[in-house]
């Protein structure tokens, strides 16, 4: 879905997505707006399971672009959702211009390979326009990869950081562990 209109919402629930792939990004889903206006992508009680890109170790699962416009906003609001096996769980890019703010509450990722979650923030603008910034909360992230700290991705490639992170009451292991309470 790319929208070319002023304003979009979307609401997925009660979904899986299991076993897609994309050449490039989002294995099953990929989302972005392209002109002036916002883009609110929901999603509630869904499960992304083996989901993949054929090109890249990242973005199989949630592929999202804020836009190429400066003016173009993007939201994206997980919540009680799933994220196991899958090539990357989410890739978020504001674009070159867009701005974005996303949140994911109470859901759990799983083995997502590589690199489960990738931010990036606009490569054009230095200042709080061009921004891109993601809430985790009440979430488990169970993530096997070694290293550790590519678990989540912000800035780009070259220049990794965690500008734009906010991380709160977040269960983070590198490994499953069934006893721990909520696990």
């Amino acid at each position: 879905w790319f929208n070319t209109e002023n304003k979009w919402d979307s609401l997925i629930k009660n979904s899986l997505f299991n076993g897609n792939s994309a050449g490039l990004d989002g294995g099953a889903i990929i989302a972005g707006q392209i002109t002036d206006g916002d883009l609110n992508l929901s999603i509630q009680n869904t499960k992304f399971s083996n989901n993949q890109t054929r090109l890249k170790n990242y973005n199989g699962a949630i592929y999202y672009q804020a836009g190429i416009d400066k003016t173009a906003i993007g939201s994206l609001n997980i919540t009680n959702s799933i994220f196991d096996n899958n090539q990357g769980a989410i890739g978020i890019n504001s674009g070159p211009f867009g701005q974005f703010a996303g949140e994911i509450t109470n859901s759990t990722f799983y083995d997502n390979g590589e690199i489960p979650i990738l931010k990036t923030n606009s490569t054009a603008l230095a200042d709080s326009t061009g921004y891109s910034r993601l809430h985790i909360r009440n979430s488990i992230i169970w993530e096997t990869i070694t290293p550790f700290y590519p678990l989540l991705v912000g800035g780009n490639f070259e220049n990794t950081n965690l500008f734009g992170y906010q991380l709160s009451d977040n269960l983070i292991g590198p490994t499953f562990d069934p006893s721990i309470p909520g696990a």
